[in-house]
């Protein structure tokens, strides 16, 4: 039996819309496995706060553990382990946990030396709008709009732009993020407008060739086709709980629309001639375009924050007129205590 080595501490869902800060188990790793450490975590608004509310499509069993998204260190290894050493700095799919026991083929993801882990943190939920824009077809010249402009929007939304969307639009109701949208040279346009007559006016008269959906609202996504331009692409990024009535004579035989969906398990595991970006593949291009600065992720950490903060912060983020986009949680702490890389 595993021994017991610390109490770490994680974020916890104690009950529907209840966040704890509780214990945690911290066990020696055994033959053929790692300890890692969190040293910052990042929250995922839309999947997390769907399950702390209980909207989640799988209903959530409370209590459990909250997040996927983590960067921090191997602190120890077991014996037989050859593909990591305590100190090597990582990505992984723990989330708001300090410390957590994986076995050696766990796909930890290295980051390059010198980037911050308050950015690196972000790659792993980046590859989900890398991958709307992807199947959205955005290339040169494409007229774009993104609609919804939480975390994921407003990244989809600069990708979108790096890609050569011009002009992109992006569409939300909180002017708060609307604002931050346009400083990063997006075209907002406030829901409670006449989207219809932005959109023209933003391209001409044309239309949209690419629109990505990220709000996840029924009503929302049922209205994107009337901006369609002949031919257009619609992304499905956000998730869409609930049925869609669609027109389907009009809607997409008259102006030869397509509609994808833009889940990350769907991008493949190898690169082929249909489709040659591998999810490894996207990996390595956001790490190497945050690194560079062709890609400002910073812009959407509105707190960085201690780990303590958890319950105010998941508070706030369920709130749209909080001005709270997203949460980035620091960890140091409950590593310097522990001392377990020595």
């Amino acid at each position: 039996m595993a021994k017991k080595i610390f109490t770490g501490k994680r974020l916890l869902f104690a009950a529907k819309s209840r966040v704890e800060v509780a214990d945690w188990d911290v066990f020696e790793p055994q033959k053929g496995e790692v300890l890692f450490e969190t040293l910052v975590s990042l929250v995922s608004p839309g999947t997390e706060l769907s399950h702390l509310h209980d909207t989640h499509t799988k209903p959530t069993q409370y209590p459990t553990n909250s997040g996927y998204l983590s960067a921090g260190r191997i602190v120890k290894i077991g014996t037989g382990v050859e593909k990591w050493k305590p100190g090597d700095v990582v990505l992984s799919g723990l989330g708001h946990v300090s410390h957590a026991v994986f076995p050696e083929s766990h796909p930890f993801v290295k980051v390059p030396h010198g980037m911050e882990l308050r950015d690196a943190v972000w790659v792993k939920i980046a590859t989900i709008p890398l991958w709307g824009v992807q199947k959205a077809a955005v290339r040169l010249g494409s007229t774009v709009a993104v609609f919804g402009l939480g975390a994921i929007g407003q990244m989809a939304a600069q990708l979108a732009k790096i890609a050569g969307g011009l002009p992109v639009i992006g569409v939300d109701l909180c002017q708060n993020r609307l604002d931050l949208a346009a400083s990063l040279g997006i075209t907002a346009v406030n829901g409670k407008t006449d989207v219809a007559a932005a959109v023209k006016e933003a391209t001409d008269g044309y239309g949209l060739d690419c629109i990505i959906e990220a709000t996840g609202t029924p009503h929302v996504a049922h209205s994107l086709f009337e901006h369609c331009a002949h031919g257009a692409t619609i992304s499905i990024l956000g998730g869409v709980h609930k049925p869609v009535p669609l027109d389907l004579y009009t809607h997409f035989q008259k102006k030869c629309l397509t509609m994808v969906g833009a889940h990350t398990s769907g991008t493949p595991n190898e690169a082929d001639s249909f489709y040659p970006y591998s999810h490894e593949h996207n990996i390595r291009f956001l790490m190497k375009a945050i690194q560079t600065g062709l890609f400002n992720v910073r812009a959407y950490t509105s707190k960085f924050v201690s780990y303590e903060e958890g319950p105010a912060m998941f508070k706030a983020l369920s709130d749209p007129e909080s001005g709270v986009l997203d949460v980035v949680f620091d960890w140091s702490e409950v590593a310097q205590s522990s001392n377990l890389l020595k």
